[in-house]
């Protein structure tokens, strides 16, 4: 294809880059006017046209850009291997994002305007919400990052630990390669109705690469979204390839002490970033973090602090903090939901379900400077693979840089274990930048160990195999069509199916270690405080999916008969007929948190 015939796709939407963007102006044009008719510009570059002021990082040594909207953040010719594709899948791909991205400009815009005429808050509709939720995770998992992961003609040439896995998901399905399996994903995210209920997470598992669904579940359902903007008017966010891709959190690596190899042993998320412009950035929270009008429930906060110790203390160490932990922001207040004397409370008459008009109040959060110095450090430590870092001010820029150069590794520039040439040499450059600026400090790093392991490439076996077995639990297709035991026919009276019995059985364990917990933390106190305690647990558990309840009361019973847990008992054992399963006749409803409610 010839270069005049080849096209070049965002990464990042193009109305979000115009809000970095400012009119250019010829530096040789003269008078008040600025127009300039005398001089040959470059394409997209012509007095007026919307440009983007940045740091050029793809050449060395590295300079201050302005960069037209139309040619930044993107590549030419994205997909060139499917231009001769009979089916033109690209262009399908590309067609629904560009319906997808004129919509969520729509609520981009409502919001970017109550902002600037000073509001101090914007009400979205669930519709709304779910629309931005859906759409967060496509600037991740449509990026640079991800292209560069799956934009391959075969499997041999995909390099992720993962590659045994998305090996037997293109043999299950069919596909050539891993191409096919992004578009396929993409696609399958963007026709992905969030409704009102979680009841999509069931079904997703089989519809797209089951590695990358637990990750949507997660994004969508584990974090929360809070809208922030810089407390001082002269600082900003900045903005690179791979902004919507960065997770704030625990990365941690492990070394062989025989071959010298280094790998990622573990990584948990506490915050990830959605810059909207300068002054914007919506923030993802998890849901692990304290909510304080929740946290009032003394149940809900035991539940936060069990989901926030099994998720990120046994993966990363008791005591694991978020550098934004105190982060001033809380969740979206609910249209069905009060908060009285600091609580959340079901307003009166609510009938206990969600609804796609219900309507969702997200404030703005002024954030001090110490909490947007971390947001930029942390969006900059991982801007060693990026072509640019994009920028409103050029003092702003300047003053967040030379900062995160000089700080004592508070938001990254920290090594684990032999020192990664590349990001050396991204930081010695940036240094290198800033002393041309007239900076006189000095660029400070960290190198700490990673974790020294023996037979580090059995250990990443076994884990692709344990993943193995559990995608096959979930997935298995002689599973689908396999009828339940006798004693499982309530569990799936209640809407229970194959794909939802591994993740009920593992949150019934959860729910019946918080049970326990509960009444041992409590041990002393007042009778009737402790039964109390117990009576709001089992209303709060009623909340939840009824077959995932109907499940947990099998548990107690059989801890109550046997004083035994539940894992590794014969199924009839277990779930033996009992006067819990005249449960499956019931109707009711109690509130319980969720991601984005």
């Amino acid at each position: 294809m010839s270069s005049a015939n080849k096209e070049y796709q965002h990464f990042i939407p193009q109305f979000l880059l115009r809000n970095y963007s400012h009119p250019f102006v010829c530096p040789q044009a003269k008078g008040s006017s600025k127009k300039c008719k005398k001089h040959k510009h470059e394409k997209g570059k012509y007095p007026g046209d919307p440009v983007v002021s940045n740091l050029c990082l793809t050449a060395e040594p590295y300079t201050l850009k302005e960069t037209p909207v139309a040619r930044v953040f993107g590549q030419l010719d994205m997909y060139e291997y499917m231009t001769t594709s009979p089916d033109k899948k690209h262009r399908r791909i590309e067609e629904m994002l560009g319906k997808m991205e004129f919509e969520a400009s729509k609520i981009f815009r409502r919001i970017t305007t109550a902002y600037g005429k000073g509001q101090p808050d914007v009400w979205l509709s669930r519709t709304e919400r779910n629309l931005l939720r859906k759409f967060f995770f496509l600037l991740k998992y449509r990026g640079s990052d991800f292209h560069r992961r799956f934009y391959h003609s075969d499997l041999e040439n995909y390099d992720r630990p993962d590659k045994k896995l998305l090996q037997d998901y293109m043999e299950m399905r069919g596909f050539k390669t891993p191409l096919d399996v992004w578009f396929h994903n993409l696609e399958t995210i963007m026709e992905l109705d969030l409704g009102t209920d979680s009841t999509w997470e069931t079904t997703i598992w089989s519809r797209m690469f089951y590695a990358d669904a637990g990750w949507l579940i997660s994004h969508i359902d584990s974090f929360y979204m809070a809208i922030c903007t810089p407390a001082n008017p002269d600082e900003e966010f900045i903005l690179s390839d791979n902004c919507y891709n960065i997770f704030e959190g625990p990365n941690m690596f492990m070394e062989d002490v025989d071959t010298g190899e280094r790998a990622c042993s573990g990584h948990a998320s506490f915050h990830e970033f959605a810059p909207l412009s300068p002054r914007l950035i919506i923030v993802l929270r998890s849901i692990c973090l304290p909510v304080p009008e929740e946290d009032k429930n003394p149940v809900v906060r035991e539940w936060r602090k069990l989901m926030r110790k099994e998720i990120y203390d046994i993966l990363c160490g008791p005591g694991t903090e978020s550098m934004l932990q105190d982060l001033p922001v809380t969740k979206a207040r609910n249209s069905n939901i009060d908060v009285i004397n600091g609580e959340c409370v079901p307003k009166p008459g609510w009938s206990g379900q969600y609804c796609k008009d219900d309507r969702f109040f997200f404030k703005f959060f002024p954030l001090e400077t110490r909490h947007v110095q971390m947001i930029n450090g942390v969006l900059l430590d991982n801007c060693y693979s990026c072509s640019r870092i994009a920028f409103g001010s050029q003092d702003a820029f300047l003053k967040t840089l030379g900062w995160w150069l000089a700080d004592d590794c508070t938001a990254g520039k920290i090594f684990q274990g032999e020192i990664d040439q590349d990001r050396l040499k991204y930081l010695s450059n940036l240094e290198a930048f800033m002393k041309t600026m007239g900076w006189d400090k000095r660029l400070v790093y960290m190198q700490l160990p990673a974790t020294p392991v023996r037979g580090m490439k059995s250990l990443q076996d076994r884990n692709i195999e344990s993943r193995r077995a559990l995608y096959g639990m979930i997935l298995g297709p002689e599973a689908y069509q396999a009828p339940f035991p006798k004693v499982m026919k309530p569990y799936e009276k209640l809407g229970g199916t194959w794909r939802t019995v591994f993740y009920d059985t593992t949150q019934s364990e959860l729910m019946l270690k918080l049970r326990i917990k509960i009444d041992v933390w409590s041990q002393g106190v007042d009778e009737t405080i402790r039964h109390r305690n117990r009576l709001l647990l089992t209303e709060e558990y009623m909340n939840l999916p009824c077959h995932r309840f109907w499940m947990y009361l099998k548990y107690c019973r059989f801890l109550f008969l046997t004083g035994g847990g539940p894992v590794d008992r014969d199924i009839e054992e277990v779930f033996q007929d009992g006067l819990e399963d005249r449960f499956t006749e019931c109707e009711f409803f109690a509130w319980w948190p969720r991601g984005g409610d």
